[in-house]
């Protein structure tokens, strides 16, 4: 193959070195085979690669982290449009922005802007793409204060499928700027973003507290009701069998950013109404803390998502009921390097998370709690099973009426029915945008909005 006319990237197809490895993406179930990579160093090789599919006709998927958890930004046969080399960082102290190139993980932000006492809402693992991830939703650590990525993005540059660069923000296109913070990648090629930074401390107290399954329900109520002195956490929770026994287990993970004498009011009061098995708190500083969340290489995964209404008495107690299922499951996901491979995760998407945005975006799943059913695993011969007990989990929900939003940021299994749920009254106006930039339905990974 040809490398295209203007463009200074890498060209890698079958056969050549690092092909392999070049076509993966971060779950392995997605075993595509592109007829071309076409690994970006600019903007202008973004342009050259589009022109180059657009006049042979061939497909393409764009991928820029690389864990978009639908698979969709790989594809057999096509051109792959590769940005993960596209990962520059340019903070801007003084106006509190950063500007985000396409392929940047979130532990190079971090090691950009955190020496400077800032940082922008970001997912909670340092792997994770930050661009994909704010053409969406994504929550982390400061979510509770500063709201979700999409609601923090400033300005996007954008290449249209007619080949035209634009840029996309409050004042310049504020219907495409409304649309792609929430349905992000459906109306072209993101080649930077930029993003509010917000201020962060030296060092923080990152906590990780595991609890007997006896105990959860009495801990979940807890956590739920607590009254905090530090700054208002992020609190990923999250049920699941310890990988040692079998044994059920409930853990939150969360970062207290005050006051030393803060933080220790806030664990104190925790222990003294219950008790954990295991409780390790740990001084470190922002980019640290990223490491704590992070998920072992070379997996298979499937993630079913939906807004849970509320934490009440009847959600808790069907949420515990997924443990003694899941431990009479023989064919359960195993552990995975001694870590549980199959969990139920859940975290408050109230405070500014819950808070319209300023201006209004596509992003509407405000309020309540994020209920995900995640499962690993390495053999593709346990592929139907393990996606039918997340999906089978989250859909036990569905049926009782205790959840009904979806998020087409966070579920593997994402078609035309899922985004108009997770879009609701918004799908319209979204489909009308698709046939203004995007006629011929080029583009569109993650959620599913049609042209026609």
């Amino acid at each position: 193959m040809d490398i295209p006319s203007g463009f200074e990237g890498e060209l890698i197809a079958a056969g050549m070195p690092g092909y392999d490895e070049a076509r993966r993406v971060f779950d392995r179930r997605a075993d595509k085979r592109p007829g071309a990579i076409l690994r970006c160093r600019s903007a202008d090789d973004v342009r050259a690669a589009l022109r180059f599919a657009r006049d042979r006709r061939l497909p393409i998927a764009v991928r820029s982290g690389g864990h978009g958890f639908t698979g969709r930004s790989t594809l057999d046969d096509g051109v792959l449009i590769d940005l993960s080399a596209m990962n520059g960082v340019t903070l801007d102290a003084d106006r509190r922005t950063v500007r985000i190139e396409p392929g940047t993980r979130t532990g190079r932000v971090l090691r950009a802007t955190v020496p400077a006492g800032l940082a922008p809402v970001t997912c909670a693992g340092n792997d994770i793409g930050v661009v994909g991830a704010a053409l969406f939703a994504g929550q982390g650590y400061l979510s509770p204060r500063h709201g979700n990525m999409c609601d923090n993005v400033l300005s996007f540059d954008l290449l249209l499928a007619d080949g035209r660069m634009i840029r996309v923000s409050r004042d310049e296109h504020p219907d495409l700027f409304w649309a792609m913070r929430g349905a992000g990648d459906n109306f072209g090629i993101v080649v930077a973003t930029e993003m509010r930074v917000h201020a962060v401390p030296p060092l923080i107290h990152a906590c990780a507290i595991e609890y007997d399954g006896r105990d959860a329900a009495a801990a979940m109520r807890l956590y739920r009701d607590h009254r905090w002195a530090s700054p208002l956490p992020w609190l990923l929770g999250s049920l699941f069998l310890d990988a040692a026994g079998g044994e059920p287990r409930l853990s939150y993970l969360f970062a207290l950013t005050g006051s030393e004498e803060e933080a220790r009011r806030d664990l104190d009061a925790l222990d003294r109404i219950v008790k954990p098995r295991a409780s390790n708190v740990d001084r470190m500083d922002w980019v640290g803390l990223h490491d704590c969340l992070a998920f072992p290489p070379d997996i298979r995964f499937h993630i079913a998502q939906r807004e849970l209404h509320a934490l009440d008495e009847t959600s808790i107690a069907l949420m515990l009921d997924a443990l003694p299922r899941l431990a009479a499951d023989p064919g359960r996901p195993a552990p995975i390097d001694g870590e549980p491979a199959a969990m139920i995760l859940f975290y408050p998407t109230d405070a500014a998370m819950g808070r319209p945005a300023d201006p209004p975006n596509a992003y509407s799943l405000r309020g309540g709690y994020d209920l995900e059913a995640v499962a690993l695993w390495r053999d593709p011969a346990r592929d139907a099973h393990h996606a039918g007990w997340a999906e089978g989990e989250i859909g036990r929900f569905v049926a009782a009426g205790l959840a009904t939003r979806a998020s087409v940021l966070a579920n593997s299994f994402v078609d035309e029915a899922l985004s108009r749920n997770c879009f609701a009254g918004d799908y319209a106006r979204l489909t009308a945008l698709k046939r203004t930039y995007d006629p011929d339905g080029l583009f569109g990974s993650t959620a599913i909005i049609r042209s026609t």
